[in-house]
């Protein structure tokens, strides 16, 4: 993290949490909802991939976001690596001053690796298996090869890759085979819950883990696992709160920004983002300022702030930016005295 975005982030804190005031210090942006993946549990792939945004749009919302505060930019989709505008999008966002992380499928890896590299702080990779089984829930065949020889390919260009792992039904007992495969590659495992991010298609969420107290054994063994020194990134904070099912303040709306290919500036709490029921706005009719700050983006974050959260907000993503802006120090002190930092759990 540059300099600058130090200072970015320490504005965010200071804004968010003495003088009341959200300001954002990440923008997740997906450049197109094109993906060569079919896996039944995500909406992106299902949505329509026409009139997206220009090259000229997508650096507008990279400079407008910047300008309010952004300073991390993390790219998915879809799957980001092979959207039209990717490259332009990964120049023009460092030639601003972000610092960038992508989370992919792993298929373009070891023919995109030397060329993208320059550009990324972090790669994420999504793995569920340890073996071919990810090509079946993935839908795409090859996949696992693909992304083994991906990342001991970009291993070679980038310092940080982490894999990640969505923990449900069928692979819960696979824990301790994924990590071994992350500690052969030499690379770190974020562990986080799939939850439904779609309401109304239940059926595509049949391997979402509904029993607590088997989140919380799953919870337990992580905590266990990362004190013995394995290679898993994910906070303490985050295992402890599925362990414990800590209550906790929703603050996602205060620390992110999402812009999906549509230019459509959408709230991500779980009850809304698959559904996309809940737009504050579009940067192609209005400025993202004016959007952040309307009436609509405003109610949401006071809506957020009194409510309980149930089964599906049990995910890191959300619980990460509860945890760094409730301020919890412990996870403070974790950010800034281990391998676990900010940037890395998205």
């Amino acid at each position: 993290m540059s300099i600058r975005n130090h200072i970015k982030l320490a504005k965010c804190f200071f804004d968010n949490i003495i003088l009341k005031k959200a300001t954002p210090y990440m923008l997740i942006f997906e450049p197109s909802q094109l993906c060569n993946c079919r896996c039944e549990f995500c909406y992106h792939w299902k949505e329509p991939t026409t009139n997206e945004l220009t090259k000229e749009e997508i650096t507008s919302v990279l400079r407008q976001a910047y300008k309010l505060g952004c300073g991390y930019l993390l790219l998915n989709g879809g799957e980001p690596t092979i959207a039209k505008h990717f490259m332009h999008t990964l120049k023009t966002a460092k030639s601003i001053g972000y610092s960038i992380s992508i989370t992919t499928n792993g298929s373009t890896l070891a023919e995109k690796a030397s060329e993208i590299a320059p550009y990324l702080d972090n790669l994420t990779i999504s793995l569920d298996y340890p073996d071919s089984r990810h090509d079946s829930e993935r839908k795409l065949p090859g996949l696992f090869n693909k992304i083994v020889s991906g990342i001991r390919i970009s291993k070679t260009y980038i310092k940080n890759i982490k894999l990640n792992y969505s923990i449900h039904r069928d692979n819960a007992d696979l824990i301790d085979a994924t990590i071994s495969l992350a500690e052969q590659l030499g690379v770190g495992i974020y562990f986080r819950l799939l939850i439904q991010e779609k309401t109304g298609d239940d059926d595509s969420y049949k391997l979402v883990i509904t029993d607590k107290e088997e989140i919380k054994r799953i919870a337990r063994k992580l905590i266990m696992l990362k004190r013995k020194g394995k290679p898993i990134v994910s906070s303490y904070c985050y295992l402890k709160h599925l362990a414990e099912f800590r209550q906790f303040t929703c603050r996602l709306s205060q620390f992110l920004i999402h812009i999906d290919a549509q230019g459509r500036v959408y709230n991500a709490c779980p009850k809304h983002e698959g559904n996309k029921d809940y737009i504050y706005g579009n940067i192609r009719e209005q400025p993202l300022a004016q959007i952040w700050f309307s009436k609509k983006a405003q109610l949401a974050r006071k809506q957020a702030l009194n409510c309980k959260p149930n089964l599906n907000c049990y995910t890191a993503c959300i619980i990460e930016p509860a945890s760094v802006l409730k301020p919890d120090l412990g996870f403070w002190i974790e950010q800034f005295t281990t391998m676990s930092h900010l940037e890395q759990f998205f």
